[in-house]
């Protein structure tokens, strides 16, 4: 298990399918729509709308998140509020 500033994430079971090279940059294909990238880690993101994976849980509430991102916005208002 992953941890970020001593919290522990999910691991992620998203992979990314790799396609073709197109003038030497290499696109990633969604497998279950039209998306298409250059960048790995969007993909990663895009599949978790097709998925529902939610890797990232908050340690206090249980709380889970698509994007690490969305987790430190939930930690940070959650400290705020103690």
């Amino acid at each position: 298990m992953h941890t970020m500033k001593g919290i522990p994430l999910l691991e992620s079971k998203v992979t990314s399918y790799k396609g073709m090279k197109i003038s030497g940059t290499l696109l990633h294909f969604c497998t279950y729509c039209p998306y298409t990238t250059i960048y790995s880690s969007h993909l990663t993101n895009h599949l978790r709308k097709h998925t529902g994976e939610r890797p990232f849980a908050c340690k206090t509430c249980g709380r889970t998140y698509t994007r690490k991102n969305n987790l430190l916005y939930h930690l940070n208002r959650y400290k705020d509020h103690n």
